[in-house]
C-alpha cells in the first residue's frame, strides 16, 4: 500500500487526533475497530467527537497492531536534553 496523506489548502497534513477506541471481534471471522476522533483541534474542546467504524481480517489486524507499534516505541524513549530545558 502507497503512502500518500490528504493535505489542506496549504499543503500540510491534515490531522484529526483520536480520543478513543474499541475493538472488537465480528463472530469469528474478522476484527472490528471503532475509532473515536475530534473533527479537528478546535473540536477538542467541545464534546463534539465523530466515529468511524472499520472491519479487518486477523492477519491486517495484526499488520496493524504491528505497524502501531514500530512507529510508537522509538518515541516512548527519553526526550533529548535541549527538550528538558527551558
Amino acid at each position: 500500500m502507497s503512502t500518500q496523506f490528504d493535505v489542506d489548502e496549504n499543503g500540510d497534513v491534515k490531522l484529526q487526533p483520536v480520543t478513543g477506541f474499541a475493538v472488537a471481534p465480528v463472530a469469528t471471522i474478522a476484527v472490528m475497530i471503532q475509532i473515536e476522533f475530534a473533527e479537528n483541534e478546535a473540536a477538542l474542546e467541545t464534546e463534539d467527537r465523530e466515529r468511524k467504524q472499520f472491519v479487518l481480517y486477523p492477519q491486517q489486524a495484526l499488520e496493524l497492531a504491528e505497524a502501531l507499534k514500530k512507529a510508537a516505541e522509538p518515541l516512548l524513549g527519553p526526550l533529548p536534553l535541549g527538550n528538558l530545558i527551558r
